[in-house]
């Protein structure tokens, strides 16, 4: 009984520690990579998908910052579904390569944020 009680209190505690560095939004982008051509115009879609089912943020919580781009247009984050938004931005590189990131803050969990990079082919 005593093992039993000392495994449980561990996997408590491993799923806790794991719990905890939990971001609170799923960023992702498509492509994942991007490589534009000599003119450096490129399109790539912003994709956030809610961790919790009731966020407590905003739907235009959701900021998006760039390095070395130049932002033409952002359709701004639509909702495809419950928890789930996407924001396609279409964008001029200034350089060899620059990224876009895009993050929010939660309160019950920290900073999320995902960053794409971009560079010539």
């Amino acid at each position: 009984m005593k093992k039993i009680s000392i495994i449980l209190g561990a996997v408590v505690f491993v799923m806790a520690a794991f719990a905890s560095d939990a971001l609170a939004c799923h960023i992702t982008f498509d492509p994942e990579e991007v490589q534009v051509g000599a003119d450096g115009k490129g399109t790539v879609k912003a994709i956030v998908k809610w961790e919790h089912r009731k966020c407590v943020l905003d739907d235009d919580d959701v900021h998006v910052d760039a390095n070395s781009v130049k932002i033409i247009k952002s359709t701004g984050f639509k909702k495809v579904r419950r928890g789930l938004f996407e924001n396609v931005i279409e964008f001029q590189l200034e350089g060899e390569q620059g990224s876009i990131r895009v993050w929010r803050e939660c309160s019950k969990k920290g900073l999320s944020e995902g960053i794409v990079k971009i560079k010539k082919k």
